[in-house]
């Protein structure tokens, strides 16, 4: 079993000339680790993932192997997650489990994973892609700074320190914009969305006891989903945080019901 990250550079090298090389992709493999030979067989399910949901998506990618799919997970970078709809354009997945939407957050503050285009989570052209929505590191945004040059305007927030970047907790009108960017992107594919929402916290240090927890602006993104978002799109609730297995083993049930 090839390890997340190095499977995902694999996929985002694929993905960089346009085309989905299978040959080019197995032969970086090979110098990285081991072959990879692509199973036509199987279903493929794109898994964009970043650093503070990894054991969720690692629990997640387990899951859905069981189920019989070949998992191709994404770094969602920016780079990743465009990678992830210029794929999906080309007919290459069956479905898109959306574990990290955290893009648009570092998008909107200018962070460190926002370079991406305005058809991030938009419907796939061409194609009817049921696509699962789960709102990874939606608690933040990664920056370039650290605890020895706090922004000015970031000093009264809740910030995870933890290398040559930081992660501020986003404030309520910055989350209500997320909930706006977001439900104007699925409604306008409602009938193959589905969310997933984990209640104990979106990211590794979105957590009781975490630098970034707080619940209370958590249900008010809920909130704001369930006022905004086309009746159609379901939206279900885990009591779980997003690193939990458990919940990676539910969010791989429901992707499987979406393609029954």
């Amino acid at each position: 079993m090839t390890p997340l990250a190095t499977q995902c550079e694999v996929e985002i090298t694929r993905s960089a000339s346009g085309k989905a090389n299978d040959s080019a992709a197995a032969g970086i493999s090979g110098m990285v680790q081991a072959s990879w030979i692509p199973d036509v067989t199987k279903k493929r399910i794109a898994l964009p993932f970043f650093g503070f949901i990894t054991a969720g998506a690692e629990a997640t990618r387990q899951a859905l192997e069981e189920l019989g799919y070949e998992v191709v997970p994404f770094h969602a970078n920016g780079i990743g997650g465009m990678a992830v709809e210029e794929l999906a354009a080309e007919g290459y997945f069956d479905g898109i489990l959306d574990f990290a939407t955290h893009e648009l957050a570092d998008h909107m503050l200018d962070g460190y994973c926002g370079d991406i285009g305005p058809q991030r989570f938009e419907p796939v052209p061409g194609q009817s892609i049921p696509r699962l929505v789960v709102p990874g590191g939606l608690d933040c945004a990664v920056l370039e700074f650290t605890r020895d040059s706090i922004p000015q305007q970031y000093q009264d927030r809740q910030i995870f320190f933890y290398d040559f970047r930081s992660a501020i907790r986003l404030n309520k009108d910055e989350t209500r914009t997320l909930a706006d960017q977001l439900t104007q992107k699925l409604n306008k594919d409602a009938p193959n969305v589905k969310i997933l929402i984990p209640l104990q916290g979106w990211s590794e240090a979105d957590r009781d006891g975490g630098p970034l927890h707080n619940p209370s602006m958590n249900r008010f993104f809920i909130q704001q989903l369930r006022e905004k978002l086309d009746p159609q799109i379901d939206i279900q609730e885990a009591d779980l945080h997003i690193n939990d297995a458990e919940f990676g083993k539910i969010a791989a049930k429901l992707m499987n019901a979406m393609l029954a």
